[in-house]
């Protein structure tokens, strides 16, 4: 009886739809966030993993100060200001890694284009590879592979010197094998989901302090925007995508010699029902419920907002000192982060680090690491960009 007992018990980690805490022993997503209280439920939550050491460095920030290959996931208008003709980042995590599910690694590619004066095309991929399981997991379980991916096409607009837009699609798809040794299970599911975005910046000078120019930014996007979808394999309820709003400003201090600190404030909120999967309303429905439910309408509750800071120090344009907050309510995920992290950049090759420090002990996020590379190709002269 016992060994059936452990057997199922075993069967029933593999198989969830999220993992659990070694230590704690508590039910999170692929975010990482604590599902324990109440948390909401969304499918595909590995689209809320945050990408880029530069930018998790930071706090997490990026809708106000991403202007380059990584735009396409933190604020697609922001490709319109692009200082290249054309990059590309590439980004690597070892992720949940204190956790007991095993060689899952978050990766994501992104690639970018500036068409002309006006329009840019970005193009990403992400994925997130729960691997295979060990020798002695695999005596309950043959074989456990699990592939989450996402693929964007971006388009970004400048619709002025000083506004851009944009809009993104979205592919997911998620493939799970699972053999207990008697049959196999196999599973595909997809949808396509979109983003919307706006970005504004504007260089200015204090009078008080002319020998420092300013430039002010910000950002608003909204994305994974899309219908309710069974994500899981062994599940059978549609649930919501983790539709999300971003929103947030950067101020950027140049000091000459190529030397700037950078200052990014951004808060967050799903547009996702507070009852999850239990409600029955419409994902658009959904979306503008967020904004009349709770006691303090019409902002929602605010224990659901998410509050992030960021602050860079550039040196000479080559090396990059970063720090951040990224504050989640414990009783929405909990995830409440100190992020730092260092960058260097040498004839368009950059090279980034971020490092994840959780306040609270014991966190599925602790000693998270992000690496990133990138490359930009310098081939439209300022002139032709529509630069002032």
């Amino acid at each position: 009886m016992q060994v059936r007992i452990t057997i199922f018990l075993l069967q029933f980690l593999w198989l969830s739809p999220f993992c659990l805490k070694a230590q704690d022993f508590f039910p999170i997503n692929f975010a990482g966030q604590d599902l324990s209280q109440e948390a909401i439920y969304t499918a595909a939550s590995f689209l809320m993993i945050p990408t880029g050491a530069a930018h998790t460095a930071m706090g997490n920030t990026g809708v106000a100060t991403a202007n380059d290959a990584l735009a396409s996931y933190y604020n697609p208008s922001g490709l319109a200001f692009a200082d290249e003709k054309f990059g590309t980042s590439f980004t690597f995590s070892p992720w949940l890694r204190s956790t007991i599910i095993p060689g899952i690694n978050f990766l994501y590619f992104s690639t970018y284009t500036r068409i002309d004066s006006q329009f840019s095309l970005g193009l990403s991929l992400r994925g997130l590879d729960r691997g295979e399981l060990d020798a002695i997991q695999a005596v309950l379980l043959d074989m456990d592979k699990d592939l989450r991916v996402a693929s964007d096409v971006s388009l970004a607009y400048r619709v002025h010197n000083n506004l851009s837009i944009g809009a993104s699609v979205r592919f997911l798809g998620a493939w799970r094998i699972v053999s207990n040794g008697v049959r196999w299970e196999r599973g595909f599911t997809r949808t396509l989901a979109g983003d919307l975005s706006m970005r504004y910046k504007k260089d200015f000078v204090v009078k008080k302090i002319p020998s420092v120019p300013l430039n002010f930014s910000a950002g608003l996007h909204i994305s994974n925007m899309g219908p309710r979808m069974v994500y899981s394999v062994l599940d059978t309820i549609r649930d919501y995508l983790p539709t999300n709003l971003r929103l947030g400003w950067a101020l950027q201090c140049d000091f000459g010699s190529k030397n700037s600190l950078t200052i990014t404030n951004e808060i967050q909120k799903l547009l996702v029902p507070s009852e999850g999967r239990q409600s029955d309303l419409s994902p658009v429905e959904g979306m503008f419920s967020e904004f009349s439910d709770g006691d303090n309408a019409p902002f929602g509750q605010r224990e659901e907002f998410i509050l992030s800071a960021g602050l860079e120090f550039n040196f000479r344009d080559a090396f990059f000192i970063r720090q951040g907050y990224f504050g989640e309510s414990v009783s929405r995920g909990a995830r409440q982060l100190l992020t730092f992290g260092a960058g260097a950049k040498f004839d368009g090759i950059s090279l980034d680090m971020s490092y994840w420090l959780p306040i609270m002990d014991n966190h599925p996020l602790e000693n998270t690491f992000m690496f990133s590379i990138g490359y930009d190709f310098s081939s439209m002269d300022q002139e032709e960009l529509g630069k002032e």
